[in-house]
């Protein structure tokens, strides 16, 4: 019996979709929180997973207010928008995240850039009426090293430790941040500074679209397990993002809790950059399987 021509029209229709679909399924999930680096890797996060065969999924936003990540998105990630957040302390209603890799910034946050030099300047208006002195902020909540509060890290560790994630990455003022929010797990990356070293987001920076995903930095870095490497400076909380981004690329995922100095150094690799149309430029990243040598998690049993 002949098959009707608009299901054999069908077919490879819905076999490709079926396929796309398993292979959606099978990425992993990504979890986001924090400042200013997590929302420049929720950027990368973004872009990666829309190349073709990514093995991690579009990144979930834990956020009350998206609107400061949704300005990092439009004004520096090319007009990208916020996937899919969810609050904090709802983690459970963006679904199953076991095995999900999440990425915390616990650097200490950023005051907004200044306004752009057109910004017209407010006037004074003769006929308001006088107001009273606004009463002073309340006081920021204890954290530790100027970051994140400890308290907020401890419950963003313990929602990675009940949705079963497989590692946290974390970037932190001082690794020992991070003793007690992590006690009883999940397994995690810290990346801190090294002696001597700061990390700031970079002023008018807006990230590079590629076509690979071998990432795109300002500068090098250099990258060790001593804490007194290099000779201190300043690196891009930017340049940052990617280099946790390529340690979740590429470096081993299983094991016990690693921590990571950075500081400035290395070499950068130029390529071509390519976009859907040809060449567009040269873009500079690393040799990152040189990066993370000799960096990867130790074996449980040495944690």
């Amino acid at each position: 019996m002949a098959m009707p021509m608009t299901l054999a029209l069908l077919l490879p229709v819905t076999l490709a979709l079926l396929l796309a679909s398993g292979a959606r399924a099978a990425r992993t999930r990504t979890v986001v929180a924090g400042g200013n680096g997590a929302s420049y890797l929720y950027g990368k996060l973004q872009r990666v997973a829309a190349l073709p065969g990514a093995t991690l999924d579009d990144p979930v936003a834990l956020a009350r207010d998206a609107k400061p990540l949704e300005r990092v998105l439009w004004g520096q990630f090319g007009m990208a928008t916020v996937s899919y957040s969810v609050p904090p302390d709802r983690v459970e209603a963006a679904g199953d995240l076991g095995g999900a890799l999440w990425f915390v910034d616990a650097l200490p946050a950023e005051a907004p850039f200044a306004a752009p030099a057109f910004a017209p300047p407010a006037l004074p208006n003769p006929f308001a009426k006088p107001r009273k002195k606004p009463a002073p902020p309340p006081a920021a909540p204890a954290a530790a090293h100027g970051g994140m509060p400890a308290a907020e890290l401890a419950d963003l560790a313990a929602a990675a430790r009940r949705s079963g994630a497989a590692r946290c990455y974390v970037f932190a003022a001082d690794a020992a941040d991070c003793d007690d929010a992590f006690r009883g797990g999940p397994p995690r990356t810290v990346f801190a500074p090294a002696v001597g070293v700061a990390a700031a987001s970079t002023p008018g920076w807006e990230a590079v679209r590629t076509q690979d995903d071998l990432g795109d930095l300002t500068a090098a870095l250099g990258l060790s397990l001593d804490a007194g490497f290099g000779a201190g400076g300043a690196v891009a909380r930017e340049d940052l993002a990617e280099v946790v981004l390529q340690s979740a690329l590429r470096a081993p995922r299983g094991g016990g809790d690693v921590t990571i100095y950075y500081a400035p150094g290395g070499a950068l690799v130029e390529r071509a950059n390519e976009n859907y149309f040809g060449k567009d430029g040269v873009v500079s990243s690393m040799d990152w399987d040189a990066a993370f040598a000799g960096l990867a998690p130790p074996a449980e049993a040495d944690a």
